[in-house]
């Protein structure tokens, strides 16, 4: 291998940034410490007639982690169209090129295959988002190295684990793009809240209106 190659730094033919900023961060802070705050957005986004909540029994969190609210960078993952390992030993596998893309509290959201039960996040590519100051990874999809996972401190939700490797078994589409996660359409720049009852993805567009509305409730 390559001095200064490293898994992870596939670059993908479509790879955008985000062009909206995070969330005010004192806005973020005084959500933080409301209790109920996924359940609590969900039913701001039902208010406005936006369905983008996802419940925990489709993507859970490993552990019981800390409420988490941040802007939404996107990774779309297809199945590889050679054989594992393939004629690429580090695979496309794009985890730190998004991880470069990020600010300090981004949130990662992954898109994986549905029938290919291959990890797109462990133990080594969390320890990496921590570096990078990602505040969550949400999968819909597999991980592995789950007690490493939990080690690193960084919150994740997953919706399966697995021991398999996704190098040579998944490819990267595209980062910063639309992308489907347990039936909800999410955008690069969305703002997610996230605890331990499940996520809702907001609109950049409509973030400071589901605060009000959630800061407002009786």
């Amino acid at each position: 291998m390559a001095a200064g190659v490293r898994v992870g730094a596939f670059v993908p033919e479509r790879a955008g940034r985000v062009g909206t900023p995070p969330p005010d961060s004192s806005l973020v802070a005084e959500l933080r410490a409301l209790s109920g705050l996924s359940s609590a957005a969900s039913d701001a986004l039902d208010a406005l007639g936006l369905r983008l909540s996802v419940a925990a029994t489709a993507i859970a969190p490993l552990g019981t982690p800390s409420a988490v609210i941040g802007r939404v960078l996107t990774l779309r993952y297809l199945p590889a169209r050679t054989a594992a390992p393939g004629p690429e030993p580090l695979g496309r596998l794009a985890h730190r090129t998004l991880f470069d893309l990020a600010v300090t509290g981004d949130v990662v959201v992954i898109s994986a295959p549905p029938r290919i039960d291959a990890s797109v996040l462990g133990g080594e590519a969390l320890a990496a988002a921590r570096g990078a100051g990602i505040a969550a990874v949400i999968v819909d999809g597999a991980v592995r190295d789950v007690d490493e996972l939990l080690a690193v401190g960084v919150p994740v939700w997953a919706a399966r684990r697995t021991t398999i490797t996704g190098r040579g078994r998944i490819e990267a589409a595209e980062l910063n793009g639309p992308i489907e996660i347990a039936g909800v359409q999410v955008v690069a720049g969305d703002v997610v809240f996230a605890d331990v009852s499940g996520i809702s993805f907001v609109p950049a567009e409509r973030f400071e209106e589901v605060a009000r509305r959630i800061l407002e409730r009786p």
